[in-house]
């Protein structure tokens, strides 16, 4: 609390109706008055002798305070000026929802970064470079087929698990959704297109030469329970090349591995020219089998 006067400094009491009144009277009261007002300080606490606590400021009054807020008298006042801002907020806790009941936007840094509502049902988070979501989960929570409702532009990049947890998801691919898989419950997934689904295994070498691997197909139970053994590549069938590319030569042989007690090793092999391989016999590719 600062300075009071609630005592008079004219002990005297000469500054009083019929009675003589020295300059030092007035000297004395006016130094009282300067020192509650300036160094000394004055609160207006309700304090005897301080003065009732201020409720209303303002030019006009139109801000108001009691014992738990600060508030407008009346609506449409605004918090700072174009020229006038506040540079920093700090609020130690929000007990209620912040309300926007405006469709105006809020702005951040640039007119081209801001989340906007213009309508009921509708709200945009608008960037002209990027958006990101950090954090270990992201939830779409909506009601509605995600599929028809959410509209990327560009690209999208996951950096952990994606999971669809509907039975019989789907995911499309093309402007038509001419490709689609699609999640077939405890069982696997249907591939389908347009012109007959087409699995096409790809290597990004730029330069492939013999024994590069083109691509290939495992299968394996790796959450088998018996580990050891039980949890190796049990079988699979790779493309190799056989000889250095180039722009006249691509030969390539296929390989058909399986496990016996071990990773699966080659059991069959199909050279480039069609010649077959079995367990270390050899027959032609236009034999009876």
């Amino acid at each position: 609390m600062g300075t009071g006067y609630a005592t008079r400094n004219d002990s005297s009491n000469n500054i009083a109706d019929g009675n003589v009144i020295n300059a030092a009277d007035f000297d004395g009261e006016f130094d009282a008055i300067v020192s509650a007002f300036g160094t000394g300080g004055h609160t207006h606490d309700g304090t005897a002798g301080e003065g009732g606590a201020i409720e209303k400021v303002g030019p006009s009054q139109q801000f108001q305070a009691d014992s738990l807020s600060f508030y407008p008298t009346a609506s449409s006042l605004d918090l700072g000026k174009s020229g006038n801002k506040f540079d920093n907020i700090f609020v130690d806790n929000i007990g209620a929802d912040a309300t926007f009941v405006t469709t105006s936007k809020a702005i951040f840094r640039n007119s081209d970064i801001y989340i906007h509502s213009g309508a009921d049902n509708h709200l945009d988070l608008v960037a002209d470079g990027e958006i990101h979501l950090t954090a270990p989960t992201v939830l779409i929570t909506s009601g509605m087929d995600i599929s028809a409702n959410l509209a990327v532009g560009t690209d999208v990049t996951i950096g952990d698990d994606l999971s669809l947890t509907s039975d019989a998801a789907k995911i499309n691919f093309g402007a038509n959704s001419e490709i689609v898989l699609t999640h077939v419950h405890n069982d696997g997934l249907t591939a389908s297109g347009a012109s007959g689904f087409n699995l096409h295994l790809q290597t990004t070498h730029d330069s492939i030469e013999a024994d590069d691997v083109l691509g290939k197909i495992q299968f394996s139970a790796p959450s088998e329970a018996s580990t050891g053994d039980s949890q190796l590549v049990g079988a699979e069938i790779m493309a190799q090349a056989e000889n250095t590319f180039s722009s006249s030569v691509n030969a390539t042989r296929l390989l058909f591995r399986t496990g016996s007690s071990e990773a699966a090793t080659t059991k069959m092999t199909l050279s480039s020219a069609g010649l077959l391989t079995v367990s270390g016999g050899v027959a032609p590719a236009s034999a009876d089998c």
